[in-house]
């Protein structure tokens, strides 16, 4: 109702303008009652922007740490509510799940699972794909590399 329009005329976002988009998008959804998966995709999209950030701050800046810091902590927040939301449309919605079938899914879970250091989640998916009857090669060999990742940060033998 109180909804005004932005006019941005630069011809690229900047990454506060984009951030503010999905802010908007992930407002919108909450309010129309979107499915899990939409929010949670929204949600992963905008850590990425926060990523992308991050990368690109100015190290020589004085207010960098800060920044940083603050980015680090968004993106956390951002991925963990993506995982969640994932799991959620996991358990709740039919296939395929925000364009995706439920291996790739997995795939990704486990991916958001490492990120976010719940490493049981991250385990517990890698090997629901590594023993699966319907995952293609590509998808296995990039959860052996996550497999290897896990390992390495929980200091097991892969």
């Amino acid at each position: 109702m109180n909804y005004r329009k932005i006019v941005y005329k630069e011809p690229t976002y900047s990454y506060e303008h984009a951030k503010n988009l999905y802010q908007l998008a992930l407002a919108n959804a909450v309010v129309k009652k979107a499915k899990n998966s939409e929010k949670a995709y929204i949600c992963l999209k905008t850590a990425w922007v926060v990523r992308g950030e991050t990368q690109r701050l100015d190290t020589t800046d004085p207010e960098y740490e800060t920044k940083k810091k603050e980015n680090d902590a968004q993106e956390k927040e951002l991925l963990t509510n993506a995982l969640n939301g994932f799991v959620m449309a996991r358990q709740s919605e039919e296939f395929p799940i925000a364009g995706m079938d439920s291996t790739t899914l997995d795939y990704l879970i486990g991916a958001l699972a490492m990120e976010t250091d719940q490493y049981d989640v991250a385990s517990k998916m890698i090997s629901e794909i590594l023993t699966s009857r319907v995952a293609n090669s590509r998808i296995k060999d990039k959860a052996r590399l996550l497999k290897d990742m896990l390992a390495e940060k929980t200091g097991e033998q892969a």
